[in-house]
C-alpha cells in the first residue's frame, strides 16, 4: 500500500513538495474518499460554482489546483471555449485526463502540470479563475494571488471557496475544528482577511454567498476530531446551528467569495 504523505511543520522540504507528494499518494483513492468524507457535498458546490459562474459567461477558465478535474468538468457547461486545470500533482492529473477524454472534452479541456505562484499564460489570459479551496495550499500567498492578478483578463472574475474561521462552528470546536486541518492548510481565512488581501492587486469582493451544507461534514469531521468518535447526530446538529447563526452573522461555515478585477 503506498504511504500516504501529510505536510509536516518540522519537515526541512518546502511545503509545496510536501502537497505534491501527499497528493500523489492518494490520487488514485482521491474521488472516492472526497466523496465518503464530503457526504457528496463536493457535488452541491461544483453546481452552485457553475451557477455563480454562468452570467458572466466567461470564454476562457482557468481552475487552480483542479486535482481530478471534476470541477473543469462541470464548468464545461458553461461553453467557453478553452478551460484549463491546472494542478502540481501528476498523480491526479492523470485521474483528471482519463476523465476528460471519457467525456469527449479534450478539445475544451486541458489539464496542465504547472505551479500556481509561476503561472506559465500571458498576461491577461483569462475571463475567470477559480481556486476552489486550493488557495489553502498556497506555500507563498502573495507570490500566488499576483501571478492570479497577472494572467485575469481585466474586468474578469476571481471565484475562491474557503472555510470561514468566524463562523459558529470554528469557534465551538475550537483546535479542533477539522477545517483547520494543521499543518496541510497553510492559510485559514475570514472575510474581512479575504478584502484586504485581495485589495493589494486591485481585486475587489462584489459577492460572498454561503456554502451552507459544508457545516455538516465539517462540524462531524470535527466531532471526531475531538472526541475520536465518530458522533454524526452531534455533528449535525452543530451544523444545524451554524446554519442558523449564520443567517443573521453571514459568517457561514465556508464561503464562495466571487472577486472582480477593476
Amino acid at each position: 500500500m503506498k504511504k500516504i504523505i501529510k505536510p509536516n511543520q518540522n519537515n526541512p522540504e518546502a511545503k509545496k513538495k510536501q502537497v505534491t507528494h501527499m497528493f500523489d499518494g492518494i490520487s488514485k483513492s482521491y474521488d472516492l474518499l472526497n466523496r465518503i468524507i464530503t457526504l457528496g457535498i463536493d457535488v452541491i458546490w461544483r453546481k452552485r460554482v457553475v451557477r455563480l459562474l454562468k452570467k458572466e459567461a466567461p470564454d476562457t477558465i482557468l481552475d487552480i489546483a483542479t486535482g481530478t478535474g471534476d470541477l473543469v468538468l462541470a464548468l464545461a457547461k458553461l461553453n467557453a471555449k478553452k478551460i484549463i486545470g491546472l494542478d502540481i500533482s501528476p498523480g491526479m492529473l492523470e485521474i483528471g485526463k482519463k476523465k476528460v477524454l471519457a467525456q469527449n472534452l479534450t478539445d475544451r479541456i486541458k489539464m496542465q502540470l504547472g505551479d500556481w505562484e509561476a503561472l506559465h499564460y500571458e498576461d491577461n489570459s483569462f475571463a475567470a479563475v477559480t481556486v476552489a479551496f486550493g488557495v489553502r495550499n498556497f506555500e507563498n500567498l502573495d507570490k500566488g494571488l499576483l501571478e492570479i492578478f497577472r494572467v485575469l483578463k481585466p474586468k474578469g472574475t476571481l471565484l475562491i471557496a474557503v472555510p470561514n474561521y468566524n463562523s459558529f462552528d470554528a469557534k465551538h470546536y475550537k483546535q479542533f475544528w477539522a477545517a483547520y486541518d494543521v499543518p496541510r492548510h497553510l492559510w485559514h481565512f475570514n472575510q474581512s482577511s479575504i478584502s484586504k488581501l485581495v485589495s493589494k492587486y486591485a481585486l475587489r469582493v462584489e459577492k460572498v454567498k454561503p456554502m451552507w451544507f459544508d457545516s455538516f461534514y465539517v462540524s462531524m469531521l470535527s466531532e471526531k476530531c475531538r472526541t475520536g468518535k465518530m458522533n454524526p447526530i452531534k455533528g449535525f446538529w452543530i451544523g444545524l446551528c451554524s446554519n442558523i447563526k449564520a443567517l443573521s452573522t453571514k459568517e457561514a461555515s465556508s464561503l464562495i467569495y466571487i472577486i472582480k478585477n477593476s
